[in-house]
């Protein structure tokens, strides 16, 4: 069974008017520009449009829940979702055998904070079906569950980071095309034809974001070109990261 993370105790998830509270006293009126945030510590002011970004996200993933009920099913079924040091991690195994070539491993771990995700590790092995769990929606649930065990408002990132690729046939076409990180023909490839490209394009879709570039790094630095021709042996001690930088679909989240 998958973690259940408790339900965030923001009051600004409610779909009523809120009092507005002063000095801890309710006086009745509504808040127009702000709502009240209860929190053990006390109480906090948030701006009524991060109310209503939380609301426009929670009811994506309504939708995203509706569309894919097996895939959701089989990922509380078949793994466990927890909060291991500053990562989420989903993860679940076929416990009748222990070889991949008759058992299954499902294995993602990911960090989330309030501007950028780190996509870290995202692993499905052995003999599975590959359409009963989709990466994309173990992140959109990690993303929940992490927003929620920390009673943050659920915003979008501003930056998604494919962190340190490891796919073969990802660094093939990072290799092949090390002359030019900004054209076009790099974009293309990398967002359609490899494994890291793909899948965050299917967590934006999912989330209702749009990718605006893409920034690689290696060696710890933003590079437009690779500082001296790079080969499959240096990546296996300086791989690279690509950075999506996102921003919200305005015609979900207008």
């Amino acid at each position: 069974m998958s973690l259940e993370v408790p339900v965030n105790r923001i009051a600004a998830t409610r779909t009523d008017p809120l009092p507005v509270q002063r000095d801890g006293i309710s006086n009745g009126s509504t808040a127009d520009a702000r709502v009240v945030c209860l929190h053990n510590e006390g109480t906090t002011w948030l701006n009524m449009t991060d109310a209503q970004r939380d609301q426009q996200i929670r009811q994506q993933l309504v939708r995203l829940k509706s569309r894919y009920v097996e895939q959701f099913k089989n990922i509380h079924a078949l793994t466990t979702t927890y909060k291991w040091f500053s990562c989420m991690r989903t993860e679940g195994k076929n416990p009748e055998h222990t070889s991949l070539d008759k058992g299954w491993r499902y294995e993602f771990r990911n960090e989330f904070t309030k501007n950028c995700w780190r996509l870290i590790l995202n692993l499905k092995m052995g003999h599975i079906d590959k359409k009963a769990i989709y990466m994309s929606n173990v992140v959109a649930l990690q993303f929940e569950q992490a927003f929620n065990s920390n009673n943050w408002l659920l915003t979008l990132p501003q930056t998604i980071v494919q962190f340190r690729i490891t796919n073969k046939k990802t660094n093939d076409v990072m290799l092949a095309h090390q002359a030019n990180y900004q054209s076009q023909a790099f974009k293309n490839a990398f967002l359609h034809t490899t494994v890291n490209g793909k899948s965050t394009v299917r967590v934006t879709e999912d989330l209702g974001m749009t990718i605006d570039q893409l920034t690689v790094i290696f060696q710890d630095r933003p590079i437009v070109k690779t500082p001296h021709p790079v080969t499959a042996y240096t990546l296996d001690y300086a791989p690279f990261s690509v950075i999506f930088h996102v921003r919200p679909d305005p015609e979900i989240y207008g």
